[in-house]
């Protein structure tokens, strides 16, 4: 009796999963098609309990209910069950994958059988090492051993801390092999721009000095990262058998990936200058998420999963807002950030859409954000050339400052001198001349010609190194007059000619300018006595339309073919002095013999 009560349940079990199986829904398979996708042929229900095994499943299966038209699912801690029966119309030698198109899942349970036969038990997900899957790919894939004129069920339980989908797709292997070849052609495509643009980006640091250079190659990597690990690229390659390390790298490398592109933007925006405010912001958002990373690292993506979205949208919108507002002020850098920046929006906002389960995992769900970063990134490789001419031209603003700030340390440092030792050691020296005069005529005392003599050497020679290092006649009379007077002496010591041709322009001058061309004048007619071996100099100033022209023309032997413009002291000197008058300067061989210098210099210049 007991015996026939047992045969008699077994009948009954077995006659009421057969004939729920034939009540619920059956996708019939033709050996013809290669892709299907599954999402209107599921039927799911949550285990509340969170207990519940598949002979208790099996034995009730009216819980199941259509699934929604999403693949994406509420976030839960509870199990989810997933229920669907196949049925092979032909017999075909065609082998079939199941392929769930999602890779952070932590707990994935496949049971699959065909007709009576003991049900095949799949267990992975991305807490189980790459060694768990039936097939060795990215996304999780399992076989589904199909025979014609029999039902396959499949049931597949679902559970995650973060978030849940399930597209699933069943693919006749031929197929997939194709498809997996040429997404993995795509993928290397935008990875290979990527890891360039950052390799690019270290070779450049050391030569540029920049941090901004390493934080956008830190943004980079960590993006390439998280891309990597989202399409299971890093579970496959990297640490097939640490899955607690490959459920937490996604998460890590998206925070990191958001602090690295916040100190980013702030140094392309420079938001110490333009916005000082959000400076402070910026740095307190980067360090937050380093330190959400290092928060991951040791306890898991689930206690600062939520934050994840609401930081991700904050800094969508934080990041073009600075970037538009130092545009606006205007830094040329941060133009080209900004429409470098458009490229990510619609990737950025589908992928935090995906988080929160707003939409489906599709191939632009999947790679948009990609693609965005890639285009991005080579746009962003403008807007960091355009940073090193900026870089460049304050380099050179700053060191013409600080030539003009030197030159005119030196002038007032020689004007101080010049009024010393005329003031000071010229005056002591007459009163001891004149001393010694009235102690001659007084006492009767008779004094070497030779005192007097050198008396008034020295008298002389301080008068001349007091006119050379600060020239009071240019105070006194003007430039056109100063320059006659070097002419003049110039004329007397060395016998060269010089002819003066000037006109009065010296008056729409500021101090500082005819300062500078004066001692460029004395520069030029010492080099000419020096180095020319000429018999006639000649300077002209005019005023030539809207700029003023300074000329120094000797007979002499000119520059050798293998000098520079800058050979020497005194001419870097007279170019120095042009820059600072914001002019141009050339030096020409004049042929047969002679050189001929050109100082053009605008007639408003400023000091």
């Amino acid at each position: 009796m007991p015996i026939k009560r047992v045969l008699f349940n077994l009948f009954l079990t077995v006659f009421l999963a057969c004939s729920q199986i034939a009540a619920s829904a059956v996708l019939q398979l033709d050996a013809e098609q290669g892709r299907i996708d599954l999402q209107d042929s599921l039927e799911w229900f949550v285990d509340e309990r969170g207990k519940m095994g598949v002979a208790e499943i099996v034995a009730d299966t009216s819980r199941f209910k259509k699934v929604p038209k999403s693949a994406s699912y509420p976030r839960s801690t509870d199990p989810y069950w997933f229920r669907l029966n196949l049925l092979l119309q032909e017999e075909s030698s065609t082998r079939w994958l199941l392929e769930l198109a999602y890779t952070q899942l932590d707990y994935l349970d496949l049971y699959s059988r065909t007709g009576k036969e003991p049900w095949r038990h799949v267990s992975t997900g991305d807490s189980q090492p790459l060694s768990s899957r039936d097939v060795r790919h990215p996304h999780p894939v399992f076989k589904v051993p199909l025979q014609s004129g029999e039902v396959t069920e499949i049931l597949l339980r679902v559970q995650s801390s973060t978030s849940i989908m399930v597209p699933l797709t069943l693919w006749r292997d031929d197929l997939f092999v194709t498809h997996s070849q040429d997404m993995l052609l795509i993928n290397g495509v935008f990875y290979g721009v990527l890891l360039a643009l950052i390799f690019y980006n270290l070779f450049l640091y050391p030569t540029v000095r920049d941090s901004i250079y390493l934080w956008f190659a830190l943004y980079l990597t960590s993006f390439v990262l998280f891309q990597f690990s989202l399409d299971g690229f890093s579970t496959l390659y990297f640490w097939p058998d640490s899955p607690v390390f490959a459920d937490r790298m996604v998460t890590i490398a998206l925070w990191i990936c958001m602090g690295a592109g916040l100190k980013f933007t702030q140094l392309i925006g420079k938001t110490q200058q333009f916005l000082p405010r959000l400076d402070h912001l910026f740095h307190m958002l980067s360090l937050c998420c380093f330190l959400l990373a290092m928060i991951t690292a040791l306890f898991g993506p689930t206690i600062v999963f939520s934050l994840l979205p609401l930081m991700a949208i904050f800094v969508v919108i934080l990041i073009p807002w600075s970037l538009y507002i130092a545009w606006r002020s205007g830094y040329r850098p941060a133009r080209f950030a900004l429409l470098a920046y458009l490229p990510q929006l619609p990737g950025a906002f589908l992928l935090v859409a995906r988080t929160l389960n707003w939409v489906e995992p599709t191939f632009w769900s999947e790679h948009l954000s990609i693609i965005g970063v890639a285009l991005s990134s080579i746009l962003l490789s403008f807007a960091l050339a355009d940073r090193i001419n900026a870089m460049r031209e304050e380099y050179a603003k700053a060191q013409r400052q600080f030539s003009h700030q030197l030159i005119k340390a030196q002038d007032n440092e020689r004007k101080r001198i010049a009024v010393e030792l005329h003031d000071g050691v010229g005056q002591n020296l007459s009163f001891l001349a004149n001393a010694l005069k009235r102690l001659h005529r007084q006492e009767g005392c008779i004094l070497p010609d030779s005192v007097d003599e050198v008396a008034r050497d020295a008298i002389e020679e301080i008068r001349t190194i007091s006119h050379h290092l600060h020239p009071h006649l240019l105070d006194k009379l003007g430039l056109v007059a100063a320059i006659e007077a070097i002419a003049e002496r110039i004329e007397e010591q060395s016998g060269i000619q010089c002819i003066v041709s000037m006109d009065e322009t010296d008056t729409a001058l500021p101090d500082g300018a005819v300062l500078h061309l004066y001692r460029i004048a004395q520069e030029a007619l010492c080099n000419a006595v020096r180095h020319s071996e000429a018999s006639r100099i000649e300077l002209t100033l005019r005023k030539n339309g809207s700029s003023i022209e300074f000329t120094v023309e000797d007979n002499g032997r000119g520059l050798s073919d293998d000098a520079t413009t800058t050979t020497g002291l005194g001419l870097e000197s007279i170019t120095e002095r042009a820059k600072l008058l914001d002019g141009r300067v050339n030096f020409e061989n004049i042929i047969p013999h002679g050189l001929k210098l050109t100082i053009s210099i605008p007639d408003r210049v400023i000091e």
